[in-house]
């Protein structure tokens, strides 16, 4: 991909990663026609509005999905440029990629709290919330991985 197109997804994802993480108990989410996500209004037109554009609670979760699986493949891609076989290839890491691994933490976080909203939304419905569970252990599971990788060497400072 030509740095153009993979700046404009990485602009995406981290422009969704944040309205998932706005995500408030009760909100629902929808998608325009660019694809990105958008938090709904919640008033007496918009079970009408879910219902006439056909958005329902599988498709907030397969947006989220999509989504997060997209954040996962930058933040590989961006750990794969620093790593060979799983070993770190030199004592720190490319300053542009611990920045934006660092911006990925920072927005997987708050997806995390967002999750935790919207499990709320949909509380009587055990699918999407299990569905929702394990999208949050897998972002925990990311965050813990990526800060193990970054984690500051105070002797290189002193």
């Amino acid at each position: 991909k030509s740095l153009l197109c993979y700046t404009s997804l990485v602009s995406n994802i981290i422009l969704n990663m944040k309205i998932i993480g706005s995500i408030q108990k009760k909100d629902k989410l929808s998608k325009n026609e660019d694809s990105v996500l958008q938090i709904e209004s919640n008033d007496f037109l918009q079970s009408f509005r879910r219902w006439y554009f056909s958005r329902g609670r599988d498709d907030t979760i397969k947006d989220i999905k999509k989504i997060i699986n997209s954040c996962f493949e930058v933040t590989d891609q961006t750990l794969n440029n620093e790593t060979t076989e799983g070993e770190i290839n030199k004592p720190y890491f490319n300053e542009e990629n611990s920045c934006l691994l660092q911006r990925f933490l920072v927005e997987m976080n708050s997806a995390g709290r967002g999750l935790n909203n919207l499990k709320d939304t949909y509380s009587n419905d055990i699918k999407v919330i299990s569905e929702i569970e394990i999208l949050k252990e897998q972002i925990d599971l990311r965050i813990k991985k990526i800060n193990s990788l970054l984690k500051i060497d105070k002797s290189v400072i002193n």
